[in-house]
């Protein structure tokens, strides 16, 4: 049974940080590309069949979105925090925030 890889995407202008750990939360590696549609679609296509994504919502989040969901099981664009209007929220909270924002996934 192959293992499910989790991939976090931090999408730049110019270039692209992508972290990638698997299911027992062993960092896989941990990589700068430039940002475009051949160096995502590079990153993204030996990654295996189980692939969860994520990518805070951005100017290139649709974009990002339509290159690499045809890779991946699934991927999510989460919504930025400070986009909600909240107060700042201390850093022991940040672990718990995700459950509780609103996602859009494809």
């Amino acid at each position: 049974m192959q293992q499910s890889i989790f991939v976090g995407l931090d999408l730049g202008s110019s270039h692209c940080h992508q972290t990638v750990i698997n299911s027992d939360g062993v960092l896989v590696h941990s990589r700068s590309i430039p940002t475009s549609e051949q160096h995502l679609r590079l990153a993204f296509a030996d990654l295996g069949n189980d692939v969860h994504g994520h990518a805070e919502a951005s100017e290139l989040a649709a974009w990002s979105r339509s290159i690499i969901s045809p890779l991946v099981s699934r991927f999510v664009i989460s919504i930025r925090v400070h986009w909600l209007g909240l107060p700042k929220i201390p850093k022991k909270m940040m672990p718990l925030m995700p459950a509780n924002l609103p996602n859009c996934s494809v």
